[in-house]
């Protein structure tokens, strides 16, 4: 979490999840590990939660530092940060010019 951000209490923390919006990201982002860890378990790899996620954070750093056009192996909060404005306001654009 972002060092600056407080922690939440669990009256807050259910008020943030009951957001329909929230909870649909969040159901799509436990889709997508499940298929990832369905896809690794029919490899022959470990498909545990703790290697998927590892996978999954490594797989993203890979792709923000190509986006970036930049080759590391970690990024701090302000970098990702930087990266994932870059990456949105692309797709905007992307999908803007198809209309």
């Amino acid at each position: 979490m972002n060092k600056e951000m407080k922690e939440l209490t669990q009256a807050e923390l259910a008020e943030l999840l009951s957001d329909p919006i929230i909870s649909h990201q969040l159901k799509k982002i436990i889709d997508c590990l499940t298929a990832i860890s369905a896809i690794r378990k029919k490899e022959g790899q470990d498909a545990s939660l703790d290697s998927v996620w590892d996978f999954t954070v490594a797989k993203i750093d890979e792709q923000l530092a190509g986006l970036a056009g930049v080759e590391k192996e970690y990024f701090t909060k302000e970098e990702i940060d930087a990266l994932s404005e870059i990456g949105f306001a692309q797709e905007v654009y992307r999908k803007a010019v198809n209309l």
